[in-house]
């Protein structure tokens, strides 16, 4: 598996594409809609051997799953757990979110604790679109900036 590494922004994988691993059907919908509207092919985890797989066989640009330790019939620990694992190479070029109730929404700190780009509370799904929209631009922006430091310093880009 290769990567493009072309300086403009973190979408360089090839499709526009997203992976949703929440098995609430509100919040997939809200999930679906959004991303649908940013231009993105949006596929479902429909168990967590389905969401498993489908991280390990594919760098989707856009990986959303739900906090951990959520009751839930898809086990989002085991899941985030993968998320995590993933080469940093593959890793640095998407984009990651963790929504649950349990979290507050846009906060650096609690996303950098779960190694993550954005944290988003599902109490905030009204305002889904334009958080998600926001912080895929910043880390495309974040991502530009980086490799073009990397090239300035004529060191590869990992």
């Amino acid at each position: 598996m290769t990567f493009d590494t072309h300086i403009p922004g973190l979408l360089t994988l090839g499709d526009r594409n997203a992976l949703i691993a929440i098995d609430d059907e509100v919040i997939t919908r809200y999930l679906v809609d959004a991303l649908g509207q940013m231009g993105y092919e949006v596929h479902l985890g429909f168990s967590t051997d389905d969401a498993t797989i489908k991280l390990r066989a594919h760098p989707y640009q856009v990986v959303i799953i739900s906090s951990v330790s959520t009751s839930s019939t898809m086990n989002s620990d085991e899941i985030y757990l993968e998320v995590v694992q993933l080469p940093i190479t593959q890793r640095r070029r998407q984009f990651i979110a963790m929504l649950g109730p349990n979290l507050r929404t846009g906060d650096a700190m609690q996303a950098f604790a779960f190694s993550m780009d954005l944290v988003f509370n599902t109490a905030d799904l009204p305002h889904l679109h334009k958080s998600l929209d926001y912080a895929i631009h910043q880390k495309e922006e974040n991502n530009r900036i980086y490799l073009e430091c990397m090239q300035t310093m004529d060191i590869a880009a990992l």
